[in-house]
């Protein structure tokens, strides 16, 4: 079975293939105007959908291109990894592994923007895939790979980087902070890679079309500009959008005259039996109108636009951040504003996955507190107790409800106590499962190398569509 359907002006579908031109607005709606069983009755510019599209588009969790919509994020192989890359991204990725299409990869290329020992970073990478793995990713479900595996993330930088305003990047937060403190510990200038840092992200992201990015409060600003980036291009070399409209806005109009028109016709072939004799037999069909009544008298040639035309995509998906309900970010031990870090000085400031039980308990029971009676959510002077209370909320699977209600007249020495056990019950089986993934460095390596081929396959597509609009040559093997 086929539905025949039409979209409002700014989208264009030609038979039997889906392009999405949604560069500002949501999606609209899909509207079924007929269902055919036989595809030989239509023109070659006929809108035609298949019902299993159709089916798909009804899900949350799917885009208007019928698919699962697809995320991508990932972690840099720097220092140990924290019991804050856990619940702040780890954890909710395995959530989402059923319900969405997945791109886990680790950024090492993120990671080189700063000193560092190339021996450390090469085992460290292989240690954060392994976390991936140890954590409930599920290579059979998720693409599993590491950033610099795939060369386009490098090549679309430099297109990206071609097309970004420097003043975009100059006034990124992060990279304010981070030059500072630079330049106040003594370390000279900061580096271009950490200008350009928010320019790979956005390669990262727009590469693989992706619809949804898990970030922290910290990335929002970086996510930004990946945005920015994809409107711009959309714009500058897919097709600019006051042309595009005026020219569906047209298209529109000229339909909705030819189907008047073919209306009028349709009558008077009615009034004379004649006319009827002669009118040529159309397939079975079941047309709807807009009440939702069966209307067998305007025939299928009238719902469908007979112009061929040539479909005009977008190059890259406008992403859409993602903030899980809880744990979007892990604040440290001993400062309850500061985001729990891998790289800070001092380890009691986190929870490391790979520390013992008894040092789990040591750092909780050293970690800062205040004097006040009662542990309660929401107290903006009391910033460790809010994320005290998140960690604990995590790590025992409970509702914000039940954490205030169990807690509410806990004072800290007991609460310490209860969440250690947490977090050790809790991160019990992730180590066992990491310390088995260590001793299998083949293993791991082979599973990267086939991430990395899935995620060419589409990251390579992405780059030779931009290159192609942007006007590169193509190679000679790549002339048809």
């Amino acid at each position: 079975m086929i539905k025949l359907l039409r979209r409002p002006f700014n989208v264009i579908y030609p038979t039997c293939n889906v392009y999405a031109h949604n560069f500002q607005r949501p999606a609209p709606l899909l509207k079924t105007y007929a269902t055919i069983d036989d595809l030989s009755s239509l023109n070659s510019g006929d809108f035609v959908f298949e019902h299993e599209q159709v089916q798909g588009d009804k899900s949350p969790t799917f885009n208007e291109l019928g698919r699962k919509k697809r995320i991508l994020s990932g972690v840099q192989p720097t220092g140990k990894p924290t019991l804050g890359n856990y619940l702040g991204a780890l954890k909710n990725w395995v959530d989402l592994q059923d319900n969405y299409e997945n791109f886990f990869c680790v950024m090492d290329l993120h990671a080189i923007t700063a000193n560092y020992d190339p021996k450390e970073l090469r085992q460290a990478t292989r240690d954060m895939a392994a976390l991936y793995l140890a954590s409930g990713i599920d290579p059979k479900k998720s693409t599993v790979f590491v950033q610099s595996h795939v060369p386009a993330h490098t090549y679309l930088c430099w297109l990206l980087a071609c097309q970004t305003p420097v003043n975009w990047l100059i006034r990124q937060a992060q990279f304010v902070d981070k030059s500072n403190r630079i330049s106040a510990s003594g370390g000279g200038e900061a580096r271009t890679g950490l200008l350009t840092y928010p320019v790979l992200m956005a390669a990262d992201i727009l590469l693989y079309q992706t619809d949804l990015v898990p970030v922290g409060d910290d990335q929002r600003q970086h996510l930004q500009v990946a945005k920015e980036l994809a409107f711009r291009f959309n714009r500058d070399f897919a097709l600019r959008m006051k042309e595009r409209e005026k020219e569906e806005r047209a298209r529109f109009k000229a339909e909705k005259r030819l189907q008047q028109q073919q209306q009028q016709q349709q009558q008077q072939q009615v009034q004379s039996q004649s006319q009827q004799q002669q009118e040529p037999a159309i397939a079975e069909r079941h047309v709807l109108d807009k009440g939702g009544k069966e209307d067998f008298s305007i025939p299928l040639s009238t719902l469908t636009i007979l112009p061929k035309r040539s479909p005009i995509e977008p190059l890259f998906r406008m992403p859409e951040i993602f903030t899980p309900p809880a744990g979007a970010r892990v604040m440290s031990l001993q400062d309850g504003r500061s985001k729990m870090s891998k790289s800070h000085p001092n380890d009691g400031s986190r929870i490391n996955l790979t520390d013992s039980a008894d040092v789990i308990q040591q750092k909780i029971r050293r970690c800062k507190t205040d004097s006040v009676k009662g542990l309660v959510w929401g107290d903006p002077e009391r910033p460790e107790c809010d994320n005290l209370l998140t960690i604990y909320q995590l790590c025992a699977g409970k509702t914000k409800e039940e954490v205030a209600d169990q807690c509410r007249d806990m004072s800290w020495g007991p609460f310490k106590e209860l969440l250690a056990e947490a977090v050790i019950e809790h991160l019990r089986p992730i180590q066992g499962k990491y310390m088995d993934l260590q001793r299998e460095p083949e293993y791991l390596d082979d599973l990267l190398a086939n991430g990395a081929e899935t995620a060419a396959v589409v990251a390579d597509r992405t780059v030779e569509r931009v290159r192609s609009a942007m006007g590169f040559l193509p190679a000679k093997r790549e002339r048809k």
